[in-house]
């Protein structure tokens, strides 16, 4: 079963319906950008340099009551987790 991919040949990780999401690329190595965050309509990205830092804001984010099952995240405090672990870039 091959795994599926989204644009430029990424491996989607978490999607969501509108195409943005977490993703890896693998024509570059962690450090360089190969697992990101895309937000498509904004063009916006973060990068982070291990997939162990990705995971690390997911585990953040379940113990500080950001993601709870069944409710809406909490975006803001998302957004601050997740920057703490990766890198912005806005294009």
């Amino acid at each position: 079963m091959s795994a599926p991919h989204g644009a430029r040949g990424w491996l989607i990780l978490f999607p969501d319906p509108a195409g943005d999401g977490y993703y890896y690329d693998p024509t570059k190595n962690c450090k360089n950008g190969g697992v990101f965050f895309n937000f498509r309509e904004s063009g916006y990205y973060l990068y982070f340099p291990s997939i162990r830092n990705l995971l690390m804001a997911v585990v953040e984010g379940y113990r500080t009551g950001t993601y709870m099952p069944g409710e809406t995240p909490n975006f803001e405090l998302e957004s601050r987790i997740m920057r703490k672990y990766g890198v912005e870039f806005q294009q």
